[in-house]
């Protein structure tokens, strides 16, 4: 903490419709956590607001997601009503702002700055509280690429009114700049970061005995949700060319969601039990151990908004496979970090690339020197001179 900074003596607000649990056992938006976690060094306190869906008890976040505090870090899960349906959707954003303003006001919060993490809904709920309470406000923008051309060519005030009203707009991958430029002369590219405590690299025997892994086979890792975007199908057709050539691999897919039944059916289908495995998500603290047990790291997918799941492997010391997704280029800016293959759909081309990178002889103390660029006690850095500019104006 700088001596006589500004912030020391001011109060923050986060707001954030994802945010983990007090356990992690529920762990979307953990990189927001690892963000906020770095931000209390320079804040007197900061309060994260995060509303929840109220479906008694029957999600994860619902059941988990309790009111807790560290540090000098408090964090409100306040629960609103909500389905899958039109109405909903659309008040959605208000939703949102009337189950932040009621936790304000219950626990008479006192804050000088709002940081909004997604435009919709909670850059929305903040543009509102920022006009109710006089407050500056800075959006961060981790949509991918197609989900903010989508928001962008809807033309819906509530999006455009957030870009327009936010003191800065912090965009997390280089390429979409400009194009929030139209809305707002302050958008800065700030990448998303990772935390140097937890990834690092570990032994690769003892990982790969943890998790009863082959211990003489290369191994090539993938994290991520299971969905269509993350790409996870091309990647089991990859193997299945490379082992025409090599049999000395294995393949672990680590996450949840909705394919992971297809995915499953695929690996069956083309005979590749001996090669490819999925593995249900694991909590943030046990990815070290799978990334320091893996060889190579496959990211083939679709979109990212900047894809922080690929600095951590690097930061393990394993070299990435990826695609050119909008996130991936701006990471893997020479080969002496890993390889990038233009066509997401080419698993030949991946495979060659895969095949590649197991022959050849990486710099690990390169690779994490890298990845050491984005952690996040430096990204922070450049954070709080937007929260500092933004508090001068007031």
């Amino acid at each position: 903490m700088q001596k006589d900074d500004i912030l020391n003596s001011k109060n923050l607000l986060v707001l954030t419709s994802i945010f983990p649990d007090k356990s992690e056992s529920y762990y979307d938006g953990i990189f927001i956590k690892s963000q906020v976690e770095e931000l209390g060094k320079y804040f007197e306190n900061i309060v994260v607001i995060s509303p929840t869906p109220y479906t008694f008890g029957l999600t994860k976040e619902d059941k988990l997601c309790h009111d807790y505090e560290f540090g000098n870090i408090k964090v409100y899960f306040p629960r609103y009503l909500h389905f899958p349906i039109n109405y909903f959707r659309k008040n959605l954003g208000n939703n949102h702002f009337k189950a932040i303003n009621t936790v304000i006001k219950k626990n008479n919060i006192k804050f000088d700055l709002i940081h909004s993490h997604f435009t919709w809904p909670s850059g929305y709920a903040g543009n509102l509280l920022k006009k109710e309470y006089d407050k500056p406000m800075i959006v961060t923008v981790h949509e991918d690429h197609d989900w903010l051309m989508k928001e962008i060519k809807s033309g819906k005030k509530e999006l455009v009114d957030t870009w327009k009203s936010s003191e800065s707009i912090i965009r997390v991958n280089k390429k979409d700049v400009n194009i929030l430029n139209q809305f707002n002369n302050r958008v800065f590219h700030i990448t998303e970061g990772y935390d140097k405590r937890i990834f690092k690299k570990l032994n690769k025997l003892e990982c790969r005995k943890l998790y009863k892994l082959p211990l003489k086979k290369k191994i090539i890792l993938n994290v991520g949700y299971l969905v269509e975007q993350k790409n996870q199908e091309v990647l089991i057709k990859a193997i299945a060319e490379l082992i025409n050539k090599r049999k000395d691999i294995f393949t672990l897919i680590v996450g949840d969601g909705p394919l992971k039944p297809q995915l499953e059916k695929l690996i069956e289908k083309l005979n590749l039990n001996q090669y490819v495995k999925v593995m249900s998500g694991k909590p943030p603290n046990e990815i070290p151990s799978l990334m320091s047990a893996a060889d190579i790291f496959v990211l083939p997918s679709l979109s990212e908004s900047f894809g922080i799941v690929q600095i951590e492997a690097m930061a393990c010391g394993v070299p990435v496979i990826a695609t050119l997704n909008g996130g991936s280029e701006e990471i893997i800016t020479s080969e002496n970090f890993g390889f990038l293959v233009s066509n997401p759909n080419d698993y030949k081309y991946i495979a060659e690339k895969i095949n590649e990178a197991i022959w050849k002889d990486w710099n690990e103390k390169m690779i994490i020197e890298h990845a050491n660029v984005f952690s996040w006690e430096k990204i922070v850095v450049k954070i709080c001179k937007l929260y500092r500019e933004a508090l001068n104006k007031v």
